[in-house]
């Protein structure tokens, strides 16, 4: 009986170390279980964070690869445009070159329109001239002619060289003839030679074939109106040039002269 109630002592004792034991390890186990749930909690919190930051950066990288696309496509757009304003630039060079070109040809062709223009009005004007000359040479002849008689029968009354009669007294004529004679002869010679040669340098045949190959056009045709029209600045124009001829200045002095 003593050795029952030893062993029961001893099973006690047992159990009751099993149950410290337990107790220990239980907690023990508790510590342990909340590590690990901390530990999972701080994964799991990591684990979202990461999953965000990755899901953030994949969604820049999306976002990033758009805009390079969409960078490339504006790029080649650019290109595109840059290409097609070259090819303007060029074509507008080309073209501007081109009316270069025609206005440096329209210029020469004014020049040379202006040039003829000129010349045939000169050439209108010269004819202009001419025939007024003429006409007022014809004009001026029968008039010489009797201030010349006039002046003749003054100079025969003054020196005697007109008898009773009035008729030409030939002996005192002739007599007078010698000293005035030669003076009114070289003068009538002076004048009608300096008449010709001025003539002889204003032929109408050396213009003739020059009219005739280019007819003068509507501009001429306006200057000679205006000419006909201003008939006093035809006359002035005329008497300037005879004014300023060598011949005039011979012929003016022959008539002062007499």
């Amino acid at each position: 009986m003593e050795e029952y109630l030893e062993n029961m002592r001893s099973l006690r004792s047992y159990m009751n170390d099993l149950e410290e034991d337990a107790a220990k390890w239980s907690a023990k186990e508790q510590q342990q279980r909340t590590a690990i749930e901390a530990h999972n909690a701080d994964i799991a919190l990591v684990f979202g964070f990461a999953v965000g930051r990755f899901m953030a950066m994949r969604a820049q990288a999306k976002q990033a690869s758009e805009v390079a696309g969409k960078l490339a496509t504006a790029r080649a757009q650019v290109c595109v445009d840059m290409a097609e304003k070259q090819g303007r630039i060029a074509t507008l060079d080309v073209e501007c070159a081109m009316l270069k070109q025609t206005l440096e040809l329209l210029h020469q062709e004014i020049a040379s329109t202006s040039a003829n223009l000129n010349e045939k009005r000169k050439m209108v004007q010269l004819w202009e001239w001419l025939g007024s000359f003429k006409n007022k040479s014809t004009t001026m002849e029968p008039h010489v002619t009797t201030s010349q008689s006039k002046q003749t029968f003054i100079k025969g009354e003054r020196d005697g060289t007109f008898n009773s009669e009035f008729n030409l007294d030939n002996n005192v004529g002739n007599k007078h003839s010698k000293f005035r004679g030669t003076e009114t002869g070289g003068d009538q010679k002076g004048v009608n030679g300096s008449r010709s040669k001025f003539l002889s340098k204003f032929k109408p045949s050396a213009y003739i074939p020059k009219i005739t190959a280019s007819p003068p056009p509507r501009v001429c045709e306006n200057s000679y109106g205006q000419a006909i029209s201003q008939p006093h600045t035809l006359e002035n124009f005329a008497e300037a040039k005879l004014k300023n001829s060598p011949n005039s200045n011979t012929a003016e002095s022959d008539r002062s002269d007499r």
